[in-house]
């Protein structure tokens, strides 16, 4: 075998090891459960309710017909944030919809936030699972003590249920 065909064979492997790496990242979306505690009945026609985190509570209200999906709701945030720190940066909440057994079926994203600890509203339309009979919240963010002139101190905090 001359260099040039080893060098074709060489970048031929490559390339089938990546796509075949690419193939495992995106068969695994999606793969996981969530335990009974954490989550929210999700059942057909309308619904109301309250789910807590540890950083923040959802309040949420529903519209559910076939696959159609119409929510809305606020974001507050809990003392153990509100009492610490003074600002929020690069803050992001989505739902998480679960068949019968807890496993998860799709997540998406409800509503991002900056600034001050202000409750975040959200009014989202979107296609839901016909098999979710539950669903979670998955958060993540920052909050900063003070100001940057301040020297505030920067502590994430986040609540991810899948497992």
């Amino acid at each position: 075998m001359n260099l040039r065909s080893f060098n074709k064979t060489l970048a031929a492997i490559a390339i089938f090891l990546f796509l075949a790496g690419c193939q495992t990242m995106s068969s695994s979306y999606g793969v996981g459960s969530v335990s009974p505690e954490d989550r929210a009945p999700f059942p057909p026609g309308g619904n109301s309710g309250t789910w807590k985190g540890s950083s923040l509570v959802v309040d949420y209200k529903y519209s559910r017909t076939q696959s159609d999906l119409d929510m809305s709701g606020t974001v507050n945030f809990l003392d153990n944030i509100t009492m610490n720190f003074v600002l929020l940066r690069d803050f992001q909440i989505s739902i998480i919809f679960v068949d019968e057994n807890g496993k998860v079926l799709v997540t998406q994203g409800l509503a991002t936030g900056r600034g001050a600890f202000d409750p975040i509203s959200f009014h989202v339309k979107m296609s839901a699972p016909q098999a979710a009979v539950a669903m979670s919240f998955s958060y993540k963010g920052t909050a900063i003590e003070g100001g940057r002139d301040e020297g505030g101190g920067v502590t994430n905090f986040w609540q991810y249920p899948i497992h």
